[in-house]
């Protein structure tokens, strides 16, 4: 049994064991789909896509952080996670590798850069959901595995484990952070954007923890 407080009730959500996938193991595999917890302290959310957006012609969805694991209860908090060096369904995930992150709303869209946010004391941008993996072909859709707690390159990634998610972009790379506040669902909390900085605010806004 698990659960969640529900914004939208006032209460705390329980998942019995029937509702939820039972993994053998705790490693992280690619082909698999999870959902990231931010860590700032102050406003506890989760990675998801709300709302229609428009960056290219292949964007599709706004990217922000939900006090719900899924929000709409329809994929768009699950993140599947694909290799980008080709690695097969079912390999365990490591730190430094690099990975795309499939949305599981009826979009299937990936989770991207696009276009500048901010700029204040550090240049921030924009967060998105494409159609395609790398959806300029330069890095914007990718992202490198990076460990919070210094594990080296090549340990394999466990649920639970904190880490920071580095993207490729060939221009610059930056990291996922959350910032400010905005509404879109009703449990809607926090923008998500990039930024130079791992931790733009300094309290875990860029530190994410792999949910189950």
């Amino acid at each position: 049994m698990r659960g969640y407080f529900n914004w939208a009730t006032g209460g705390y959500t329980v998942q019995t064991r029937s509702s939820f996938t039972v993994r053998e193991d705790n490693g992280v595999k690619y082909g698999e789909s999870y959902h990231l917890e931010n860590q700032w302290p102050l406003v506890h959310t989760y990675l998801d896509a709300c709302g229609e957006t428009y960056c290219m012609p292949t964007t599709k969805l706004s990217v922000f952080a939900d006090a719900e694991p899924d929000q709409a209860g329809v994929g768009t908090g699950t993140w599947k996670i694909e290799s980008v060096t080709g690695a097969s369904t079912g390999t365990p995930v490591s730190v430094g590798d690099l990975v795309y992150l499939h949305n599981q709303s009826e979009s299937k869209s990936y989770l991207d850069t696009c276009g500048l946010e901010a700029c204040s004391s550090t240049t921030k941008y924009s967060v998105v959901t494409d159609e395609t993996p790398d959806r300029a072909k330069q890095g914007t859709g990718i992202w490198k595995i990076e460990s919070v707690t210094g594990a080296s390159e090549g340990t394999p990634v466990s649920v639970d484990d904190l880490i920071y998610l580095k993207n490729q972009w060939s221009v610059v790379q930056t990291y996922l952070n959350v910032d400010r506040i905005v509404t879109c669902g009703s449990t809607t909390k926090l923008s998500v954007v990039t930024d130079p900085e791992p931790n733009q605010a300094g309290e875990g806004t860029g530190t994410w923890k792999i949910v189950d």
